[in-house]
């Protein structure tokens, strides 16, 4: 993967020409790192120089002379640095004088790197030369957002320069990973408020805005004790307006990391301190990233449109209509969370995308889901494809059914071929799971692409028709192979890890399946292969039919153990007398290890014949590849779903999965004349502990009793956090008195709690909860007068002086 980015560097990003010569300025700890982009230079052809320094102690640090006078003398330079040289006079000098073509990568941890790779820098550099052409002929420019952001400015003349990932010309300079366009005041003219509600530098992700009143182009109020000790030891110049700059790199995202937050789409921030990097005059050794989001820009009254406008052909960014736009792939990404956004569109490694239902117009897709259909990204999210033009004709009805059906059934899988920008076909499962999306309605879909599979089952198919033609038990094994693709569907339809294994094992394991004595699986856990399922009792054990055998059975994985080996791929298999064990292997780690014993006759047909034995051997492999590829996808989409309705703090259920399952748990209890309980829970004081210890202390506290509502809850009951100190429980066939019972005992629990103290903080005082009981009852027949009655109850605790339990009897 480093190779690749390396390339791209190089090529893309620098433009290496012919016989240019390249200089590397690194650090020592980054030493290892760069010598990578160096033997991938060579590898190219590229003449390359590492060049090595001590660590920079701050930012901007001059590099010895030697490094200077060499940058002076090279066609293009990397400098990989874990400070900044933006500012240095080497780099400065390198440029202007020696007219050498320089990119920079400071600060980003080298896992994210890969990132560079997804980035459409064409499409980049032509967003941005738009805005640059209209922001030039401004002259008043406002930025707001949803958050309370309101400031005006004059801009600069020549205050405008972009950072686009490619460097065209000679003495240009850009920082990877690239995506900005930086905007500079001027000076005095910046008026108005400053919200930050994405991240600062050096305080990281924001838990709450943080708001800059200016004046002047000067901050006068800061709201924030954090960013007030940032700057106060460089004096009023650090309170300076420096310069602002639009995040324009939609691979990017927010995630706490300065470098990366500035160029993330959908952001903009303003910086404090420093300013002479793009032509300022104030020098101040403090330069502090304000990051806000969703901003809108006007210019001179016009708003700018959103990039897929701007990405259009012939579009003129001063001239844009500014109604009537789409909404861009940040306000989606924001809209679902960032976390969740990461692990849809950056970290998982298959094709998703985000698909209107009324429009069929797609809202987001990742670049997967794009190289998947052919078309480009931008193709797909301009409207002029719908998901209608993916699905192929023959399986239109289906798609057509499936859709009319789709707001009543909010997760469904089904299978279809789709065909791509080139009318080929795919036979593809989809996963789809409906949502309300900022008031739309959407589904989330995963595609799974099966045309492997039934090829895989295709080859199987023809290897053992050759053998066939030799042996009649051999034919008689062809004809259990044609069912493979019968087999691989049952397993994609498993509802559960548990089922697959148990189809699995069936499969394996039955006379008109594969006709193997046993099958066994093993999978990793703390460092460990653990038996975790198997067909029969296995030799030596006392292991029954279809048990959990974790703790039965466990290799260290560090052991020179044949299966430890297995699972680090140092081995490809181990086969005893009448076994054989093979790796289950996903897309990019191995999952387990399945083992299967032979029957003597299968053993005795092998023997005799070393045909049969390798035509066994790769049907086996194949099945082992189809249960590791499926199990992994599994693991896979249970994840996502499971992070989509647990709060992310308390690890408890979240407010959206409580709106269904409230309804649900009430209609079923009412039809079955079922008793049915709710507990509304009420932290008492949680915002005089925020402001006393800090929210790392409140976060801390609501972590601590969302695991012990967890702990003090049967697994029949829903505990759920509602807002931001208020929780949830659902106590199916409870009434009213046994509730009240457990409301006492919850609040008594959290009373005697030692919450652990943050910081090293001083111990908490007690912490203590008010709570509201009610349940069904002749008086209360459905879902919002049970609600209303239990919000009642505990808001007459809160308010006749909290700590307490109060029972709806009215």
């Amino acid at each position: 993967m480093l190779s690749k980015v390396a390339e791209l560097v190089l090529k893309k990003c620098l433009g290496h020409k012919d016989n240019e010569s390249l200089l590397i300025v690194t650090d020592m700890e980054y030493s290892s790192f760069s010598m990578a982009f160096h033997e991938s230079a060579c590898k190219l052809g590229i003449s390359s120089v590492i060049s090595c320094k001590e660590s920079s102690k701050f930012p901007d640090q001059e590099p010895p002379d030697a490094i200077t006078a060499a940058m002076q003398n090279t066609g293009i330079a990397l400098m990989i640095t874990k400070a900044s040289m933006i500012n240095t006079s080497a780099r400065l000098l390198a440029n202007r004088k020696g007219k050498t073509r320089i990119a920079g990568i400071s600060g980003i941890p080298k896992e994210r790197l890969p990132l560079l790779l997804n980035v459409d820098y064409d499409s980049m550099r032509k967003y941005a030369l738009n805005i640059s052409g209209a922001l030039a002929k401004a002259s008043v420019v406002r930025v707001t957002s949803p958050s309370g952001t309101d400031l005006t400015f004059k801009i600069k003349e020549d205050g405008i320069s972009h950072n686009a990932g490619i460097i065209a010309k000679k003495g240009e300079f850009c920082t990877l990973p690239a995506g900005t366009l930086n905007i500079l005041p001027l000076e005095k003219t910046v008026h108005g408020t400053i919200v930050a509600d994405a991240s600062i530098e050096g305080i990281g992700l924001l838990k709450k805005p943080v708001t800059i009143k200016v004046e002047k182009g000067h901050a006068y109020e800061i709201n924030s004790l954090q960013l007030k000790k940032i700057i106060a030891p460089h004096g009023a110049p650090a309170l300076c307006i420096a310069s602002l700059g639009m995040g324009i790199n939609p691979c990017a995202s927010v995630s706490g990391c300065p470098h990366e937050d500035i160029i993330a789409l959908g952001t903009m921030f303003i910086a404090l301190g420093d300013n002479t990097h793009i032509g300022g005059s104030n020098r101040v050794p403090c330069r502090v990233n304000c990051v806000i989001k969703n901003p809108s820009i006007y210019i001179d009254n016009y708003k700018l449109p959103g990039i897929a406008a701007l990405n259009e052909k012939n579009c003129d960014a001063s001239e844009a209509v500014t109604e009537g736009i789409f909404e861009s792939a940040s306000e989606i990404a924001f809209s679902l969370g960032n976390e969740l956004y990461k692990i849809l569109f950056n970290s998982v490694n298959m094709p998703y995308y985000i698909l209107d239902i009324d429009s069929q117009r797609f809202l987001e897709v990742n670049q997967k889901f794009a190289d998947f259909t052919g078309y480009a990204r931008e193709e797909l999210l301009s409207g002029s494809i719908t998901a209608k033009d993916l699905v192929s004709d023959e399986d239109m009805a289906l798609f057509e059914s499936k859709l009319s059906k789709r707001k009543t059934i909010t997760t469904e899988q089904y299978t279809l071929n789709l065909k791509n920008k080139k009318g080929e076909k795919t036979f593809a499962q989809l996963h789809v799971q409906y949502l309300k999306l900022k008031g739309r309605n959407t589904v989330i879909v995963v595609v799974y692409d099966l045309s492997d599979m039934v090829r895989m089952a295709k080859n199987l198919r023809e290897k053992m028709l050759v053998l066939a033609d030799s042996n009649a038990r051999i034919h008689a094994l062809t004809e259990k192979i044609k069912n493979v693709p019968y087999m691989t569907q049952l397993l994609l339809n498993a509802e559960s890890e548990m089922e697959i294994l148990e189809k699995a094992s069936a499969m394996l394991c039955d006379r008109q399946g594969l006709a193997y004595k046993s099958a066994s699986f093993y999978f990793a856990k703390e460092n460990k292969l653990r038996l975790f399922y198997s067909s029969q009792p296995m030799p030596g054990n006392d292991l029954a039919v279809n048990t959990n055998a974790s703790a039965e059975k466990e290799i260290s994985i560090d052991s020179p153990h044949p299966y430890a080996r297995l699972f680090k791929n140092e081995i490809p298999s181990v086969e005893n007398e009448l076994q054989i064990a093979l790796a289950m292997k996903g897309r990019q780690e191995t999952v387990g290890i399945i083992e299967v014993s032979l029957h003597h006759k299968e053993k005795q047909l092998m023997d005799e014949n070393e045909q049969a034995k390798r035509g066994y051997y790769d049907v086996l492999k194949t099945l082992t590849n189809m249960i590791g590829l499926i199990i992994e996808n599994r693991r896979l989409y249970e994840r996502v779903q499971k992070q989509a309705i647990t709060d992310r703090l308390t690890k408890v259920f979240n407010r959206r999965y409580f709106d269904n399952r409230f309804k649900d748990e009430v209609r079923r209890a009412i039809r079955y004349s079922r008793d049915l309980s709710i507990l509304f829970l009420d932290v008492d004081n949680l915002k005089t502990i925020n402001d006393t210890y800090g929210h790392t202390q409140g976060d801390l506290v609501l972590a601590t009793i969302g695991s012990l509502l967890k702990k003090n809850s049967r697994d029949v009951d829903v505990v759920c956090r509602f807002g931001g100190d208020e929780f949830l429980i659902l106590m199916p066939e409870t009434n009213m008195e046994n509730a009240s019972l457990k409301a006492e005992r919850i609040r008594e629990t959290v009373e005697r709690t030692d919450f652990p103290a943050a910081n090293n903080a001083s111990a908490l005082k007690t912490v203590t909860m008010s709570i509201g009981v009610s349940a069904l009852s002749e008086n209360i027949k459905d879902h919002e007068t049970l609600f209303k009655t239990v919000d009642a109850s505990v808001y007459e605790a809160k308010n006749t002086g909290r700590n307490k339990v109060i029972v709806w009897n009215k």
